[in-house]
């Protein structure tokens, strides 16, 4: 039944254009870590047979920030956010942009 759904509205081409977009994720240079991550998880959202792993969705997020913004994620997590478990990750990024106002959070 899902599959049916899936394939009627969302087809291969529409699909890949969307995977697209999540798998070329960068952060805007005037965007803040909020928008960014608010943004990624919107492009998620708008393809739910993306097929991708969790921990390559937090991969492609972190790769894609600007240099700033993963020495900032670093340092809240002691320097090794990647080699983090996944749920540590994802409420490492949670955290911090759920109080977004306490961190510096413009590139």
């Amino acid at each position: 039944m899902a599959k049916m759904f899936l394939g009627k509205y969302f087809s291969p081409s529409m699909v890949t254009k969307l995977r697209n977009e999540i798998t070329n994720f960068h952060q805007r240079p005037d965007e803040s870590l909020f928008k960014a991550w608010e943004r990624y998880k919107l492009s998620i959202d708008h393809c739910p047979n993306h097929n991708m792993l969790p921990v390559t969705q937090i991969d492609t997020f972190y790769s894609g920030l600007t240099l700033r913004h993963r020495d900032t994620i670093n340092a809240a997590t002691d320097g090794t956010f990647m080699k983090r478990h996944l749920e540590e990750c994802y409420d490492s990024i949670e955290n911090m942009t759920d109080h977004h106002n306490e961190w510096d959070t413009f590139a």
